[in-house]
């Protein structure tokens, strides 16, 4: 499939949608102005009840550039950009009471609905998230110090602590995407990543298994998305053009997953060998930075069988979306790209 250039009709019309799925640079700087002023906010109410913020650090989609400017929920698009914030907080306050970590998350929704009285809020598993009306939402996620500074605690709703590290999932997707900067053409790690968040919503509003618009059912989370797109890159890295890289993606996650492969990642964890992961679970996504964090430990034989049929799918769907731009029938190539991004493709792959 060496045929395809970065002329090729198929490469414009992905790298079009890429363009119309991803934020707006020239936003970015009054992204980070509004942020500071919610930490700023924020901050301030806790510590004006007595709590002691270690730090503030950079985190999610936003400090990654993976990130979208819009969404699907269901079958409607929306507005809307995810910006994560933790809060880093002492394990002792100001009086030197111990702080209690199954507490924190109702303390801070009492924080930001003080500091943001009139905005709309909504309360997740670990995070307060804030709805600005200009389609900014913010994620406050309160966890607590460790030892390390590099390091937290994050607070599970059983009250169990899972140690992670903000900065060291930040060096792990853009330590890939500064390595396919150096490939030529504009095919870059965190962009797939991006087109590949929105395929999983195309698929899961699709979806029997998954769903986004049925509570009672789980979405694939963009987390365990992350993760596969770099163990694609990490196997199959990028070409000059997107559905060559597209196609190799798909190609091997679709393998991987349907063979129950485990997926894991000796960035952080240099001794970790899949002989060591936990033979109970029938698939493991490992938190690169967390090795005992399976992402994927509850899911089931039917969750599994449903995401490698979506990328056994895509696969095949890219490959005829090739063939058919090479013979110059293009519009048939993008019925097939229509098959993995959704109708919204069809709407906004051509300028």
């Amino acid at each position: 499939m060496g045929e395809l250039s970065n002329r090729s009709t198929i490469h414009v019309r992905i790298r079009n949608f890429v363009d119309w799925i991803a934020p707006d640079p020239n936003k970015r700087g009054s992204i980070k102005q509004h942020r500071e002023s919610v930490k700023k906010k924020v901050s301030a109410k806790a510590e004006d009840d007595g709590l002691i913020i270690h730090s503030m650090p950079k985190a999610g989609s936003f400090a990654k550039k993976t990130g979208l400017r819009r969404y699907k929920r269901g079958s409607a698009e929306q507005e809307g950009q995810d910006i994560d914030q933790p809060f880093v907080v002492e394990r002792e306050d100001s009086d030197g009471n111990k702080v209690e970590g199954s507490k924190l998350l109702d303390r801070f929704d009492g924080y930001v609905a003080k500091a943001y009285p009139n905005t709309d809020r909504e309360r997740t598993k670990r995070s307060i998230k804030l709805k600005f009306s200009s389609d900014i939402y913010f994620d406050i996620v309160p966890v607590l110090a460790t030892n390390n500074d590099e390091k937290q605690a994050i607070i599970q709703s059983n009250g169990d602590e899972v140690v992670t590290s903000v900065q060291k999932h930040n060096s792990f997707t853009r330590d890939r995407t500064d390595k396919s900067n150096q490939v030529k053409g504009r095919v870059k790690f965190n962009e797939c990543v991006r087109l590949l968040k929105w395929w999983n919503s195309h698929h899961t509003s699709q979806s029997a298994v998954f769903s986004l618009t049925d509570n009672t059912k789980k979405e694939v989370p963009s987390f365990v998305i992350n993760l596969l797109a770099a163990k694609a890159y990490d196997q199959r890295g990028v070409v000059e053009t997107y559905p060559e890289t597209l196609f190799r993606w798909f190609g091997v996650l679709a393998h991987l997953v349907s063979k129950h492969k485990a997926i894991f990642f000796n960035d952080f964890t240099k001794s970790l060998k899949e002989k060591d992961l936990d033979d109970s679970v029938l698939w493991s996504v490992v938190d690169p930075v967390a090795k005992d964090n399976i992402v994927t430990k509850k899911w089931d034989n039917l969750e599994i069988s449903e995401l490698a049929g979506w990328l056994e799918q895509s696969r095949d769907e890219m490959a005829r979306a090739i063939r058919y731009d090479k013979d110059g029938e293009h519009a048939k190539s993008l019925d097939c790209l229509v098959e993995i991004f959704g109708n919204s493709f069809k709407n906004n792959c051509d300028k």
